[in-house]
């Protein structure tokens, strides 16, 4: 991988994630990401909380790099994330988290990608529940 000038890294970053939204300030964001710092790659499913501008969780789980399902749960204060890499039949759940957010706020999908290879991400059975 090739790191694209002037970001801030020397390591390449793919991910595919799902987002809680608030503001640039206050959000949520579960990644299935792939990294290669220094000539090696880890395959991840990485949950970082944003409180005020700062990271206030960052919880990183490494994974085989194969197709993985995620799910980001909110009740109330409280944050669920949890990863399938068996096509959602069995679900990992990383640590609950707490939170403060309004109590609107949106979600979505995004992708990310500091190199110059292709990144594909496939977002499929999205499911907004209330």
């Amino acid at each position: 991988d090739t790191v694209l000038p002037g970001l801030a890294s020397t390591a390449s970053f793919h991910a595919g994630s799902l987002v809680i939204w608030q503001d640039a300030k206050n959000f949520v964001r579960f990644d299935r990401t792939n990294m290669h710092n220094r000539g090696r790659a880890t395959t991840a499913c990485y949950l970082h909380i944003f409180q005020d501008g700062k990271r206030t969780v960052e919880l990183a789980p490494a994974v085989p790099d194969r197709p993985t399902h995620l799910r980001l749960s909110r009740k109330g204060d409280r944050i669920t994330a949890a990863y399938s890499q068996d096509g959602a039949k069995t679900w990992t759940s990383l640590a609950e988290q707490k939170v403060t957010l309004a109590d609107k706020v949106k979600a979505g999908v995004s992708a990310l990608n500091s190199t110059s290879r292709e990144n594909v991400v496939h977002f499929a059975d999205l499911n907004l529940g209330k």
